[in-house]
């Protein structure tokens, strides 16, 4: 179908998926691009006729996008004579958009979609016996994320709305993982959980996206700025005062070809030795490997430095002394992985043998595969067609000369400004992901007192119970909303202790009941509510039996 794109003139925009062709003409008169329209739908037509393709006007649609109310009145299309309807709702690749480029429908296609989830999570999470918190989370990793953010690069046009739309079956399905009650603060159901709430889940996949696409920019393309890249920039600067960082292009976006030279790799040494070897047993066979192996070979020794958020990288060899420091998203692996590429382009001579010593074991690995999707990696696969590479691992840190002094030199490197280097992907979408998972927290912190907070500081998840109805008691009881003790808010009062005749709380439950006073002695409850309801094993394991002893298990 690559023909098709040389039959259309500039003025129109092609877009083809399969077998799904979607031509766009835009401008200010509607007039003149419906006659631009009618010409490129001719055009496709006898295209068509003469590759052997057949056009179906009763499966084609006509939008017309326009931010204006008025509707105007102009010819429709065909296509051979026959006429195209024209919509004021179209579905573009899954994604629903109306004639205002607006996404309610797309929303509440999404909201219609999520009901068979929401279903599946209250059934699995009250009668399924396998129907465990952690087990809930990872269906909604794979079923509710892909269905809400399916698109997102481009319904984050009416990201607002789409936001407000969609927060509410959010919010249902994460109280129906944690068997929270919907009178419970979502705000501490998502802090006691380790999720995210939707407007940050939101950024998160909208930069992710973003990252994604930046990467695949070419080279030649990478100063345009891409309307997507604005948007997710906007989100996060209000989000988190961050913004992502200039992202490594990437030279292919599959596996390298099948055909393609590939640099040596040396494992020879790491079958000898074993892990912890010390530098008596490293440095003879080292010495007696590169003697055998590599004595009419260039030497050059790299390693890679992390640490208080620095990244260095350092080159040793005995006429190359390198050291460079990277931007603070960076990896260790990416260190590594840029100090090899940096050694093999320190070498101008192409004839000359060349073997780079590494303790990456993960970079070698990931050369060797030809499978990584790292920018750094493709450019050392790339620069191994043209020179004569061998990438040889050694044992780290156990004395051999060339790597403590490239150590030394990636160490050194930290103190340094950093030069000016774009991020890998999968080191940017990594550390944005913790930008926000930080700017949540700090929003949590802030808030007036919550009962969660005397006993969780942070929001990342805690380790869960193997059974369902002892987690979900846990849950309802950090949070401080049980059945027991907030079923009056729906007849506006608040429960009282029968036999303290006291206001019915969690930590009075626990603590201060003269009714269980035995009990909780007999179980060792003892302390303050944090410690009670802290992620213990054993501590949690003495509070799921006094639940149990007292009855009240049932009753949160």
């Amino acid at each position: 179908m690559e023909s098709i794109f040389e039959q259309l003139s500039s003025n129109i925009k092609l877009l083809v998926y399969a077998d799904d062709i979607l031509v766009i003409a835009w401008g200010q008169d509607h007039t003149l691009i419906r006659s631009r329209l009618q010409e490129a739908m001719n055009t496709i037509h006898r295209w068509a006729v003469t590759t052997g393709f057949s056009l179906s006007p009763s499966k084609s649609q006509l939008l017309h996008v326009c931010r204006k109310y008025k509707h105007y009145s102009v010819p429709r299309l065909q296509i051979n004579g026959t006429l195209i309807e024209e919509v004021n709702v179209a579905k573009i690749l899954g994604v629903t958009v109306d004639r205002r480029l607006r996404f309610s429908a797309h929303a509440r296609a999404c909201r219609k979609a999520l009901e068979s989830t929401q279903n599946l999570f209250q059934i699995m999470g009250s009668r399924l016996i396998g129907g465990n918190r952690r087990s809930l989370m990872r269906i909604h990793q794979s079923l509710t994320i892909p269905k809400l953010f399916y698109g997102i690069g481009f319904i984050s046009i009416g990201s607002e709305q789409f936001i407000r739309k969609l927060r509410p079956a959010y919010n249902s399905i994460v109280r129906s993982i944690t068997g929270a009650f919907r009178t419970s603060p979502i705000n501490s159901i998502y802090a006691e959980s380790g999720m995210l709430p939707f407007e940050y889940l939101y950024v998160q996949q909208l930069t992710k996206c973003a990252i994604l696409r930046q990467q695949r920019v070419t080279i030649e393309d990478s100063n345009k700025t891409l309307t997507i890249i604005q948007r997710a920039n906007s989100q996060l600067r209000n989000l988190t005062n961050e913004q992502i960082p200039y992202i490594e292009p990437i030279t292919r976006h599959g596996p390298r070809q099948w055909n393609a030279k590939t640099i040596k790799v040396d494992w020879k040494l790491k079958l000898k030795l074993r892990s912890g070897a010390n530098s008596m047993q490293a440095i003879p066979l080292f010495t007696e490997h590169i003697n055998r192996e590599y004595s009419n070979h260039l030497h050059i020794y790299t390693d890679g430095s992390i640490a208080d958020n620095r990244v260095g990288c350092g080159i040793w060899s005995s006429n190359i002394q390198k050291l460079m420091r990277l931007r603070p998203e960076c990896s260790i692996f990416s260190a590594e992985t840029y100090s090899i590429l940096n050694a093999i382009k320190s070498v101008n001579d192409i004839d000359s043998p060349l073997v780079i010593f590494t303790d990456s074991a993960s970079a070698i690995t990931a050369v060797q595969n030809g499978s990584s999707k790292h920018p750094w990696i493709q450019s050392i696969e790339t620069a191994g067609q043209f020179k004569n590479i061998t990438l040889c691992w050694i044992p780290g840190h156990t004395g051999i000369t060339g790597n403590e002094l490239a150590d030394h030199l990636a160490n050194e490197a930290r103190a340094m400004p950093s030069i000016a280097q774009g991020v890998p992907a999968q080191d940017a979408i990594r550390n944005l992901k913790h930008i926000i998972r930080q700017s949540w927290e700090s929003v949590w912190t802030s808030h007036n007192q919550p009962f969660l907070r005397q006993i969780k500081c942070n929001t990342y998840a805690w380790n869960d119970r193997k059974q369902r109805q002892e987690t979900r008691a846990l849950c309802r009881l950090r949070i401080g909303h049980t059945r027991l003790t907030h079923s009056g808010l729906f007849l506006r009062n608040r429960e009282l202790c029968d036999t303290c005749n006291t206001l019915l709380t969690v930590p009075h439950i626990l603590l201060e009941c003269r009714k269980y006073n035995s009990i909780r002695t007999t179980c060792e409850i003892q302390g303050d509510i944090s410690e009670v309801l802290s992620n213990n094993e054993q501590r949690e394991s003495k509070l799921i039996e006094y639940l149990k002893q007292t009855k009240l298990l049932h009753q949160l």
